[in-house]
């Protein structure tokens, strides 16, 4: 374990972690102090309203993939439709070929019967 020094909202923090995470905390530390309310200089106020402002943020993303998991499962949806609609074609278009040779039958049928006429 380390003693990491973190700069959150223009006070330093002492903190053990691995060494291993040094790297990974210093970014979320920046990117805590991106998302700083600039609005007070009393601390407790600053860090409740980039709390707030993090929290924001966070819903949203979290939105924004439900939303895209919906969108999905939507299209998931639609290519199964898709699908069964091909198929139904096919069912269709085969139904259709065998009728078709029946009536071509049934025509050379009567066209034989004409021709012995």
């Amino acid at each position: 374990m380390k003693n990491i020094e973190l700069k959150i909202l223009g006070k330093s923090f002492i903190i053990s972690a691995n060494e291993s995470e040094e790297e990974h905390l210093q970014m979320l530390s920046e990117f805590i102090n991106e998302k700083s309310f600039t609005g007070s200089e009393d601390f407790s106020t600053k860090a409740l309203m980039t709390l707030i402002n993090l929290a924001d943020e966070l819903y949203k993303t979290y939105n924004n993939i439900g939303m895209q998991k919906e969108i999905i499962s939507k299209q998931k949806e639609l290519n199964l439709g898709d699908k069964k609609e091909i198929e139904n074609l096919k069912e269709d278009r085969e139904k259709t070929a065998r009728f078709l040779s029946i009536v071509l039958s049934k025509l050379k049928t009567a066209n034989n019967l004409l021709e012995k006429k």
